[in-house]
């Protein structure tokens, strides 16, 4: 019983496998991924199954799990991607957050609340940068930096937000 626990356990343990990218090629319908696994083994061109609808190309450094199915370590695959260096901390339970490694972030935070973190706002051609900011009825909107574009962008959405509030959503 013992020996079948332990080959169970040594199959499983095969079958996926916790990993450290080297490189990425986002260029193919699909990314391929070089990855270093445990004592030294490498794999290279390994397929990442990306969620539908979302897409990021990770540091090297990243780390990944990899899934290597019917115990064959010939062929696998990427399905998730963590780097820590970059997480956004201190979310309250519920909350979600999208970011990048030079600091934009979109949160969605309790309360309802979408928080958007970036140095310049962009929205089908309408540009918003640093420090430029405008109060609709009692809603601020802050887009810390200047307006280097058409101010539509803010009309536009303080609109919406007069709508919503008339709609009671």
């Amino acid at each position: 019983m013992k020996n079948a626990l332990a080959m169970l356990q040594r199959v499983l343990l095969r079958l996926w496998s916790r990993v450290v990218v080297r490189g990425v090629n986002s260029t193919l319908t699909y990314q391929q991924v070089d990855i270093s696994l445990v004592a030294s083994e490498t794999k290279n061109r390994m397929e990442y199954l990306e969620p539908y609808g979302f897409t990021s190309t990770a540091h090297a450094g990243a780390e990944w799990v990899a899934l290597f199915l019917g115990d064959d370590r010939s062929h696998g695959v990427v399905i998730s991607i963590a780097d820590r260096r970059y997480r956004i901390k201190r979310l309250k339970s519920g909350e979600v957050a999208i970011c990048t490694d030079e600091g934009n972030s979109i949160m969605l935070k309790r309360g309802r609340l979408i928080e958007a973190t970036t140095d310049t706002f962009n929205r089908a051609g309408h540009t918003t940068s640093r420090n430029a900011g405008k109060d609709h009825g009692g809603t601020i909107h802050r887009f810390t930096g200047r307006n280097i574009g058409q101010n539509r962008l803010i009309e536009h959405h303080a609109s919406a937000v007069q709508y919503l509030r008339s709609q009671r959503l």
